[in-house]
């Protein structure tokens, strides 16, 4: 069935040591024994007429590259419909040639030292570690959860006047919208290669994966579509790039060049046998490797058909399952393309991701091996963290969610009994899914979304089973009713914290009065309206101070002078004068708080937290009153002159750091359940007690000059924290001192 016309020639004629091998064989397979897995990852996928093509070479005494690795790579560039291929001794290998071709001084068009490479964050080690290692830049790029692929989204936000090429993976049989994509090459001038050593077979629109680019690799280890024990190809378009690739192959030797006479003549004192021209590798491949590739190649559409056929039933079993309903995904294959799938890729819901191992765990009792999509996010491994201490993995959101809830298992070659389907089929729905809490938060990636992420993340895993999503500005414009409906819709969350705002520095308040109000209420509206459809348990929503009346002598604690505002003044008094309609959007948010849980009984509260500083603000000279000193400051101290400050410094103020905020925003969401807002108060300071603390922190030693004829303002703006410290007794703020560094770390100077 599968044999090529030199095989059937010669196990028809069969020579004694063709039937001694057959035998042989046949009795080393009855003797094993079998998988300790009902479902392993990998199935044999090589047999008798392999065992013999490679006994054949080994008594022909060529073991090293010769004839067979020539006939194969001409099998192989003809069932890609490539012009050339070139055979080396493993998937990784080529890789590394590819790139090591790009950069090359020979190639006419090449990469420089420093160009920015982009690749998607779910690869392989090896498909970053040869863009470092040959002295480029790698981007890392997310990646699209639903097909695992490349987002081209993220490809077009990531491409800068660096960007110089893009070395795409082709995941697990699947692949990117080629054509789309091919359009931000041709446009940006970009060079392409295509990781594609797990989808060997898969085509796009009637072309081969692997064949849109510049190079395309190949990988042919034990498991993946076709395999030489250890093995991989490279294919090209050009003889350029072809005579490249097999000088670099093999240590930059002139022997498989289509030019080597002439080099020859060229160079009459030195042996031709022994004349290098360029730097190379040694990645040669084995006459016996070639020799088994070339009769795996002729199963191959074989295999791809029957892993594919295997899937769709697979599906279908789950799908009309008693026991599914949406505990997971699989892979969706993208538009046009016809993948040769390599295992079969599932997706836990988000509602579960925080059983995943458990899950895992499950699987492997129930005899069903599995493992990661590749190596799930890659920028959460060491390599990347101690090579790109600025990259945060949270910002592949895509990548993320294949890394915590992703997983595959094998898709065999043979076709599958239907009990062997009905078992992988129960163990796949037998597990006791237990819902976890998803919690929403709007403005996910401000300074309070960000300080959130930090504290999550740094919560041991299994601590909390809750699902987290911090929405970015992109996701979706919250004004929009139906934008937010969409994503209610889409993460159907069981809580929410509301940070989302719409703002602007204190003169664009001022400017923009009618934007500030309807932008803000149309947010507040659309949050708490999808929140109240959607049924979720309880919202959080985020106030300023702000929203407090400009004259602390409304009401509060203490003397007229040393009043600290209480929750009870909310009302008492208009906002501050030129950013009073976003004081008062803010105000109306916890009304309507208040209304829903009259009218509906919603649990809806509201937070009021003091001023806010924190690692992610810019700084600005019009910013908040930390941020904007730090920006003051610095630019004095760049300049050489006097730091000018407005007023006397006397006035009172409180600051809250951003990851203490936090810290109670969480305690919020478990813990206070009352209409009233609570305060969340900070370290108390002057004002010029600010100026003293930054000025020591960025080490300036200019002069400060104080114009007292500018108005102070309310000499004590603070907040009070009797309720709270009832509530939370050993609450502390984070002094000032002890987390401003983190401000020059992350922070950046705004304009």
């Amino acid at each position: 069935m599968y044999r090529s016309t030199s095989m059937q020639e010669l196990m028809s004629n069969k020579p004694e040591w063709v039937a001694a091998i057959e035998k042989e064989y046949s009795d080393r397979l009855s003797k094993q024994r079998p998988s300790q897995f009902l479902f392993p990852l990998i199935q044999r996928t090589y047999g008798m007429e392999e065992v013999i093509a490679m006994t054949k070479v080994v008594l022909s005494g060529q073991l090293t590259m010769s004839d067979n690795v020539r006939r194969f790579e001409a099998e192989f560039a003809a069932y890609v419909n490539c012009p050339y291929a070139v055979m080396v001794n493993s998937g990784s290998s080529a890789n590394l040639l590819a790139l090591a071709a790009l950069v090359n001084k020979v190639r006419q068009r090449h990469l420089n030292t420093g160009d920015e490479v982009l690749v998607p964050a779910v690869c392989w080690s090896t498909t970053l570690a040869p863009i470092l290692q040959l002295g480029l830049k790698p981007v890392l790029v997310d990646v699209d959860p639903a097909t695992l692929n490349i987002d081209l989204a993220d490809v077009r936000r990531k491409i800068t006047a660096n960007t110089r090429a893009m070395m795409i993976v082709h995941v697990l049989g699947n692949c990117a919208p080629m054509g789309p994509l091919m359009e931000i090459v041709n446009q940006h001038n970009l060079l392409l290669i295509e990781d594609t050593c797990e989808s060997l077979g898969s085509r796009y629109n009637g072309k081969m994966l692997g064949t849109f680019g510049a190079f395309g690799s190949y990988s042919f280890y034990y498991s993946h579509h076709l395999t030489t024990g250890e093995g991989g190809m490279v294919t090209c378009n050009t003889l350029e790039d072809y005579d490249l690739l097999r000088c670099l192959r093999a240590h930059g030797w002139t022997r498989e060049l289509s030019n080597r006479p002439q080099l020859e003549k060229q160079y009459p004192d030195v042996d031709p046998r022994f004349l290098f021209v360029n730097t190379g590798f040694n990645f040669r491949p084995m006459e016996i490797q070639a020799a088994m590739g070339s009769v795996q190649l002729v199963r191959l559409p074989y295999m791809n058909s029957v892993r594919n056929l295997n899937r769709d039933r697979i599906i279908r079993a789950y799908q009309n399952h008693a026991k599914f309903s949406g505990q997971f995904s699989v892979v969706k294959s993208t538009e046009q393309a016809d993948p040769a799938w390599f295992g079969f890729c599932v997706t836990l819901s988000s509602k579960y991701e925080h059983q995943l191992k458990e899950y895992l765990t499950h699987l492997t009792a129930a005899g069903i091996e599995n493992r990661p999509i590749i190596s799930g996010n890659f920028a959460r491994q060491p390599l990347v963290r101690d090579l790109f201490p600025g990259i945060t993995p949270r910002d592949f959101p895509g990548a993320d969610t294949i890394g915590s809830r992703g997983f595959f298992i094998g898709l065999h070659v043979e076709p599958l009994s239907e009990s062997s389907i009905e078992t992988l089929v129960e163990a796949l729905l037998s597990f006791e899914f237990r819902a976890a809490n998803l919690i929403l938060v709007t403005g996910g990636y401000g300074v309070v979304g960000r300080a959130l992420q930090d504290v999550v993340n740094a919560e041991p895993k299994g601590a909390d089973e809750s699902q987290w999503v911090f929405l970015r500005r992109s996701d979706g414009d919250l004004r929009e009713l139906s934008q937010a409906q969409a994503l209610f819709d889409k993460h159907r969350p069981t809580h929410v914290i509301h940070l989302a705002v719409t703002l602007k520095s204190s003169q664009g308040l001022g400017q923009s009065k009618v934007e500030m109000w309807e932008d803000n209420m149309a947010i507040n509206n659309n949050i708490l309206r999808c929140a109240r459809q959607h049924g979720v348990r309880k919202v959080v929503s985020l106030l300023s101070p702000m929203a407090y009346p400009n004259d602390p002598s409304a009401g509060g604690s203490g003397g007229l002078e040393h009043r600290r505002l209480s929750e009870a003044t909310l009302h008492l008094g208009p906002p501050t004068t030129g950013v009073d309609t976003y004081g008062y959007a803010k105000r109306m948010l916890e009304v309507l708080s208040r209304a829903y849980r009259e009218q509906y009984g919603c649990n809806f509260v509201t937070v009021l937290p003091t001023n806010v500083f924190g690692p992610g603000a810019a700084f600005r000279p019009d910013g908040p009153v930390i941020e904007g000193c730090i920006s003051k400051v610095l630019q004095s101290k760049e300049q050489g002159t006097p730091l000018a400050m407005y007023g006397s410094g006397k006035p009172l103020r409180q600051f809250i750091y951003s990851g203490d905020l936090a810290r109670l925003l969480i305690w919020a969401l478990h813990h206070y359940d009352d209409a009233e807002t609570i305060n969340f108060p900070g370290e108390e300071l002057s004002i010029a007690e600010v100026v003293d603390k930054v000025t020591r922190l960025v080490d300036f030693k200019g002069e400060v000059k104080w114009d007292a004829s500018k108005p102070d303002g309310p000499l004590r703006r603070t907040l009070d924290d009797e309720k709270l410290r009832k509530l939370v007794p050993d609450w502390k703020p984070t002094p000032f001192d002890e987390v401003g560094h983190h401000l020059l770390d992350t922070n950046q100077c705004g304009g």
